[in-house]
């Protein structure tokens, strides 16, 4: 597989991106978690290319501020950039305090994974860094629909197109993210109980308790940049509006997947809590500003949260309708 200079380099002699674009990451203290997320993303841009007929598609970090990440489809090739500060925030957020997963929180979760080849903060960082990649994965599953499209995560309200049709594509981008991040977690399980049958049923609701966690602090810390609740009117569903429906998808899958009862999952969001605010505990304010939001807005919240999930599906133009018509077919062959 190329290197990530190489392919770079060669998106720089095609004039798809100018070299002031691309963050270099070769001299940075996290040089082994860029070549990390470079190589795992690389493979799975392989696989899109094959299987949803993507038309040479790259990743890269990019340097430029004006969005945390985007996705970009051309007649000739499609990209998925996310930009180095949010990889070294989330990464300092789960990183800064190693010790805190010796506590009293993470005592029971410390025990499981101490016997997959995953520590805590490992794993929360990896769900989150590849939750934001299949989101954009998601925008490019959609640009067969919308060609020449460029999908920014930070798009300037009053500009582009800011309507609900807007929010339909990050709910499906978002929904593509959740299912796809389901359908990894389960496979690694399967693949740590083959390899350790001290881990039970107990260890999968773990996972994605912490899984869950990762997403509950990453929407925490975005809710801070919009600190009151709304519904249309902006890009982006509110934070803590995706937090919720991306709980519910996650929930949702699991069970279909597995065929637990919904019982199976109880109480888990009060344990996803208790993990996420011990990681944030050093930003109490966005914390309680977060939970005043929920209590304050709950049914609003799952009133629209449901009304994107509905309009979702209607739709055929969005990504979900054509992955899980892939995905159906993958299982029946």
């Amino acid at each position: 597989m190329p290197t990530y200079d190489e392919v770079v380099k060669k998106m720089v002699e095609q004039n798809i991106l100018s070299s002031q674009d691309i963050f270099f990451y070769q001299k940075s203290d996290l040089v082994n978690i860029y070549d990390s997320i470079f190589s795992w993303c690389s493979d799975e841009l392989i696989l899109g290319n094959n299987i949803y007929k993507l038309s040479n598609a790259n990743f890269f970090f990019k340097n430029d501020f004006s969005s945390n990440a985007f996705a970009f489809s051309h007649t000739n090739y499609q990209l998925i950039g996310i930009h180095i500060g949010l990889i070294e925030a989330m990464h300092h957020t789960f990183f800064h305090d190693i010790n805190m997963y010796q506590e009293k929180e993470f005592e029971e979760y410390e025990k499981t994974f101490g016997l997959v080849p995953f520590n805590t903060a490992s794993f929360l960082f990896m769900i989150f860094s590849r939750f934001i990649f299949f989101h954009e994965l998601g925008h490019l599953l959609q640009s067969t629909k919308y060609p020449l499209r460029y999908f920014n995560e930070k798009l300037v309200d009053g500009e582009n197109d800011i309507t609900f049709k807007q929010q339909l594509r990050e709910f499906d981008a978002d929904y593509i993210a959740s299912f796809q991040i389901v359908i990894q977690t389960l496979a690694f399980y399967r693949e740590s109980l083959s390899n350790n049958k001290e881990l039970g049923k107990d260890a999968l609701r773990q996972c994605f308790a912490i899984g869950l966690a990762a997403m509950y602090v990453f929407f925490v810390k975005m809710s801070g940049y919009q600190p009151t609740i709304y519904f249309e009117g902006k890009s982006h569903p509110h934070p803590l509006v995706r937090l919720f429906y991306i709980s519910e998808i996650v929930k949702n899958v699991v069970v279909a997947n597995e065929g637990f009862k919904g019982t199976y999952f109880d109480n888990i969001f009060e344990e996803v809590r208790i993990l996420a605010y011990r990681i944030l505990r050093s930003n109490k304010d966005e914390i309680d500003n977060s939970e005043k939001i929920i209590i304050e807005n709950v049914r609003g919240i799952i009133a629209y949260a449901d009304r994107l999930h509905t309009n979702a599906r209607k739709d055929n133009n969005l990504a979900l309708n054509f992955f899980l018509s892939q995905n159906a077919k993958q299982k029946k062959s």
